[in-house]
């Protein structure tokens, strides 16, 4: 069986590791696949309007809130639309995709309501709408490499306040806290920023499309040692081609009733989880 040689890890990457590493053997040193579940696309999906709604040109209207859920609406029925066939390819009951579908478009109709109070706050310095637009909106999607740390991803959101400046990561998830995989995830972010440009943001965050929470948190030193600390222990760690090198991490992850890890049966065969704990 071939086997993948890694040049950079992801922190999705690195995270899946820190979970299973007996999962990262299979999806990232032999390449197996994962499935696409109605969470990943729909997560695909509401990036893609968001990139795309911060890339419109704005005139002035007076109505802007309307205007904006328009327009993400109008880009998330092309996108959901553009994934239909995938959709349907995960033999989901017509409710529960509707379901999806009406969530996503509460967490973008939040969104524009959020975002429009920050409009109001810059309109009144006086500012027109363009103007007001241009200067909150961030660079999206923004691809990084560390070669000092070997790591790569995406931003999704880069503010800049004035030198300022505030990384941002999208989830469409219920979670309302950043969790340790998150704040892992910003560290890495912070690493990456602060190579390519020499300087470190001044703050991480998530915003949480679905409550329209955005949790905010200084870049200080014991984030970015952790994030270190986590690239060199993947570096040695998966060194190995064997797989007793990547123990099982038998959690409530392997099979939780509604679905299972991809790589179930790899695992544990015709047997039931039970009978490994």
């Amino acid at each position: 069986m071939v086997k993948i040689v890694r040049k950079y890890e992801s922190p999705s990457s690195i995270n899946t590791f820190r979970n299973c590493p007996r999962k990262y053997y299979y999806h990232y040193i032999l390449g197996l696949d994962t499935k696409p579940t109605i969470h990943t696309i729909r997560g695909n999906i509401v990036h893609s309007v968001l990139e795309d709604f911060f890339n419109i040109e704005l005139e002035d209207i007076e109505n802007f809130n309307a205007k904006f859920e328009e327009i993400l609406f109008n880009l998330f029925n092309y996108y959901w639309m553009e994934k239909l066939e995938s959709l349907k390819g995960l033999g989901l009951e017509n409710g529960e995709v509707k379901t999806f579908y009406n969530e996503s478009l509460f967490m973008l109709n939040n969104f524009a309501a959020n975002f429009s109070k920050k409009i109001m706050n810059e309109l009144k310095n006086n500012l027109s709408l363009r103007d007001a637009f241009n200067k909150i909106r961030p660079k999206t999607e923004v691809y990084y490499v560390s070669d000092t740390y070997k790591i790569q991803g995406y931003i999704d959101a880069i503010h800049d306040f004035s030198g300022d400046v505030v990384l941002m990561d999208y989830k469409t998830s219920k979670s309302g806290s950043i969790t340790p995989e998150y704040m892992l995830q910003l560290g890495l972010y912070a690493l990456m920023y602060q190579e390519k440009h020499n300087i470190l943001p001044k703050k991480v965050g998530i915003y949480f499309l679905a409550s329209g929470e955005e949790i905010i948190i200084d870049v200080d030193r014991n984030l970015l040692l952790k994030a270190k600390m986590a690239c060199e222990e993947i570096k040695i760690c998966t060194l190995s081609n064997r797989i007793t090198d990547y123990p099982r991490n038998i959690t409530k992850l392997c099979d939780w009733g509604r679905g299972r890890c991809d790589f179930f049966n790899n695992c544990f065969g015709q047997k039931g989880l039970e009978e490994f704990k």
